[in-house]
């Protein structure tokens, strides 16, 4: 009983570790079932006893990725708020989500936005409300101790800038990757490029 047991919680995650992928790479609309049930290596009928519907799949991979943040987050709250802040580009994004090759698990949802379901809108929202959160604190911390200049824009509204930049640097990226003459080292640069610049200016010191 244990193995069967064991064997429904692998295939669940495989199968939410392919969406994810799936996503990030071709959109919510861009696969089906049949696509996930190649590349898993089972029946199309089989990921039913899984999830009922491709929605009921995405909301959990979100809600998934929601949890995965929040630890994250929490790994990082020792560190100072510049490095947390470089953490968030160059970790969370650069190296555990994939830039350069794929978008955001949450920010992939937004070319069909208007036609999504209501609860996986909030499960999207969910994602970024967690990033927005570990993004003010630290951006708060570093106005408080000097290290960030409060001249730039509140905690607040660095946090929204922030984020909008790392998605846009993920989108460059991606892009760039398409292209025949770019390798995945150049598109991961471009990304680095695009944050580092946003993040120098965050830190610098207004005269």
């Amino acid at each position: 009983m244990a193995n069967t047991t064991t064997s429904k919680i692998d295939t669940r995650e495989q199968l939410l570790d392919t969406a994810q992928s799936l996503i990030q790479k071709a959109s919510y609309d861009g696969f089906s079932f049949r696509d996930l049930a190649e590349q898993v290596g089972i029946r199309k009928a089989s990921i039913y006893h899984h999830f009922p519907s491709k929605e009921a799949l995405a909301v959990a991979m979100l809600e998934r990725a929601r949890e995965g943040i929040v630890r994250w987050s929490s790994s990082r709250a020792g560190l100072a708020p510049t490095k947390q802040l470089e953490a968030y580009c160059f970790d969370l994004y650069l190296k555990w989500l994939g830039a350069g090759t794929r978008l955001c698990p949450a920010g992939a949802f937004s070319s069909g936005w208007s036609t999504l379901p209501a609860d996986l809108q909030y499960a999207v929202k969910a994602v970024f409300r967690e990033q927005r959160r570990f993004l003010e604190t630290a951006l708060a911390a570093g106005i408080a101790d000097g290290s960030i200049d409060e001249a730039h824009g509140s905690a607040s509204d660095l946090a929204e800038w922030l984020m909008a930049a790392v998605q846009g640097a993920l989108v460059t990226a991606r892009i760039n990757f398409d292209t025949r003459s770019a390798s995945k080292k150049s598109c991961e640069a471009t990304f680095t490029r695009l944050c580092q610049q946003t993040l120098n200016y965050i830190c610098h010191k207004q005269a």
